[in-house]
């Protein structure tokens, strides 16, 4: 029977059946932020990103992983931060969260909202994780949202992302980098290894802004 899982703000996720009725086999622990979003690997297992700091009283930055009777999984623990905007008592930041994830054909895992660091290294918005938690190093190294060193300015936020049957990836929100101030519109697409691809160019009319233009992208089969 297919079953389907949801997240949002009347609890972290929860497993429904075909029907639409919450499925009692699926108990998950209470997280202290909602599910801002969630995806299925083909394995059943199911990646849960947002802005929470724990999950059943076990510590999570912001992502983490659920079997498919929907405990917490115990090894896999990426750290997503943004210490810029940590206060003294280590309250959880409001500006740090995951909002969209997307599984790849090859079982990696692409993240993408607003946050600073993954796993202790500079990534503005962006990263690709491997199925067990470890970033991606050639995403990394090829990666325009990459940074090797501080940019404590930088603020990039992505609002979606679309994954092209041609391993390319659609990415959209705000590219506010040079001291807060935005120098790019709001789609850019990347290669599958990460890197920009420069011949993707949207159109003129798509404007620079503070503020996101595109909150959501649909691919459609040509």
């Amino acid at each position: 029977m297919a079953a389907w899982v949801s997240g949002g703000f009347f609890l972290p996720t929860t497993g429904h059946t075909q029907a639409g009725l919450p499925n009692p086999a699926f108990n998950s622990p209470v997280a202290n932020s909602p599910a801002r979003s969630v995806a299925v690997q083909s394995n059943g297992r199911i990646v849960v990103g947002g802005a929470f700091t724990e999950i059943g009283g076990q510590p999570r930055s912001r992502l983490a992983r659920l079997t498919s009777n929907g405990s917490l999984e115990a090894g896999f623990a990426p750290q997503v931060s943004d210490p810029r905007f940590a206060d003294p008592e280590q309250t959880q930041p409001m500006r740090c969260s995951v909002d969209i994830i997307r599984i790849q054909s090859d079982g990696k895992i692409l993240i993408g909202g607003d946050f600073y660091q993954v796993n202790g290294q500079i990534h503005l918005g962006v990263a690709r994780l491997n199925s067990n938690g470890t970033l991606d190093t050639v995403f990394s190294a090829n990666s325009p949202f990459y940074r090797n060193e501080p940019a404590e300015d930088a603020h990039v936020h992505i609002t979606d992302m679309v994954l092209q049957s041609n391993g390319k990836i659609i990415v959209a929100g705000i590219f506010a980098q040079e001291g807060g101030v935005p120098t790019e519109g709001p789609l850019m697409r990347l290669n599958a290894d990460g890197s920009r691809d420069t011949s993707f160019q949207p159109p003129a009319s798509l404007p620079i802004s503070p503020e996101p233009r595109v909150a959501a992208l649909v691919s459609r089969r040509s």
